[in-house]
């Protein structure tokens, strides 16, 4: 993390500004901070100043992630079920981000609102799923091999033409498809290989 004078920082329940004074404590470096808002229930360090690693310092979230912004988490190993949604406030006093789900109307329980730390989010956008080169061969799922062939009666779609030994099978899918169409169809990864 590069320490940016005068920017406000999290540690601990509070928000810190480094005031540029450093010495070394037991082989580790450690950076003066002094205090501006204490969200602990006894506000002990307000406008006091501390010495302490730079490892125990974090960015302050919204800095990291502003209103609207949309993420993904970085929880879990199945990047496909990973929650997506949208930044909708903060969590100051923990220093975490609250997100609403993209996903909120399929979900039985209706539970809309999850918290997360700044290191468990990553900025999200739309990967652009697509098979726009007509010939083209790609791979799908990471282990299919197709090759898209134009569909000439039904513009905007093509055909996944798929070829395993002597048998072949074609399907017809959107040319430009959103990654929810995709998955319905059983299309979680494109990766353009020849053509």
């Amino acid at each position: 993390m590069q320490i940016t004078p005068g920017k406000l920082y999290f540690l601990h329940g509070r928000h810190v500004a480094f005031t540029g004074l450093s010495t070394v404590v037991g082989h580790i470096l450690h950076h003066e901070v002094r205090t501006v808002e204490d969200f602990n229930e006894k506000p002990a360090y307000l406008y006091t100043t501390s010495m302490t690693p730079l490892s125990e310092v974090q960015e302050i979230c919204s800095d990291l992630f502003p209103i609207g912004t949309m993420v993904r988490s970085t929880l879990g190993n199945n990047v496909e079920n990973a929650l997506v949604g949208k930044v909708t406030g903060y969590e100051y006093k923990t220093n975490r981000v609250i997100v609403v789900s993209s996903k909120i109307a399929k979900y039985s329980d209706q539970r809309c609102r999850y918290s997360y730390g700044i290191n468990e989010l990553v900025p999200y956008t739309e990967p652009k799923l697509s098979f726009d080169i007509i010939g083209g061969i790609y791979l799908i799922n990471m282990k299919d091999t197709v090759m898209a062939v134009d569909e000439l009666f039904h513009p905007g779609y093509v055909s996944l033409v798929y070829t395993e030994g002597q048998q072949s099978s074609k399907r017809m899918v959107p040319m430009n498809g959103t990654l929810e169409q995709y998955i319905k169809l059983g299309i979680h990864t494109i990766e353009y290989l020849e053509g």
